[in-house]
């Protein structure tokens, strides 16, 4: 819909040396400029933001900002911190946004001139590290479906030992042979016959670790429900096996 912006700025070396680091991070470059002005876009294309020198040239007023898309969760890290470096100040460090939607991973910043400025992505860890993902998930279902069988072998299959359990104000170190028969029918699992996920939202991901928020019900025999609980479960890759490293819930 717009071809491109134009941003009056007092100082054009000042707006140059914050703007030529600033617009590689997200694959942008100067691909013109004179003694007046300079612009910025893809690589052998037109601009799509020029800076011009104005005399007193000051930003719009308040709900005024230019949003750019990033093509990764990375590279809304890397802008960050070249603003950063470069003579631009911080005004939101780069996190989810989840008002603005589940996956809207955001920094923003202001330029030396005060313009504010943003950088986005918005497709989701899965984008980025769907293989990671998936992986992850597979060692939930397995997870899963082996405690649900009592079958503890593949049950310890799914962790990468040693593992950490936060649960009850209480920390656990779990490792190989710890999980025994009786674990199945004593304690907070008197009366449990199964339980099933209900959520399982990726919170973040690389190349070898994945952050999972999780609900899950446990149910008693006769199909009524014992409880829900909320957790966070971190599964990484060790040597090449993808297992649970740490959980935290709420589930006793």
């Amino acid at each position: 819909m717009i071809g491109h912006l134009s941003f009056g700025v007092r100082d054009l070396e000042r707006a140059a040396a914050f703007y030529d680091p600033v617009m590689t991070t997200l694959g942008f470059v100067r691909v013109w400029s004179n003694a007046s002005a300079l612009g910025y876009g893809p690589p052998g294309g037109e601009d799509k933001l020029a800076l011009k020198l104005r005399e007193g040239a000051t930003p719009p007023g308040p709900g005024f900002h230019l949003a750019f898309d990033a093509p990764d969760r990375a590279a809304v890290d890397r802008f960050h911190a070249a603003a950063l470096a470069h003579g631009g100040t911080d005004d939101g460090v780069p996190g989810l946004r989840p008002h603005y939607g589940p996956t809207y991973y955001a920094a923003f910043v202001s330029d030396p001139d005060g313009y504010k400025l943003e950088a986005v992505h918005q497709q989701g860890a899965s984008a980025d590290h769907a293989a990671s993902i998936a992986a992850a998930q597979n060692v939930l279902d397995d997870f899963m479906a082996a405690f649900n069988a009592r079958d503890i072998p593949a049950f310890e299959a799914t962790f990468n030992f040693p593992s950490v359990r936060f649960a009850s104000n209480t920390m656990i170190i779990l490792n190989q042979g710890d999980m025994k028969p009786e674990r199945f029918t004593t304690g907070a699992l008197a009366e449990w016959d199964h339980s099933a996920w209900e959520r399982r939202a990726v919170i973040h991901a690389g190349a070898d670790k994945v952050h999972i928020d999780t609900r899950f019900t446990r149910y008693a025999k006769d199909g009524s429900v014992i409880g829900g609980f909320d957790s966070i479960y971190v599964v990484t890759c060790e040597n090449g096996h993808w297992g649970i490293k740490c959980r935290s819930s709420f589930a006793p």
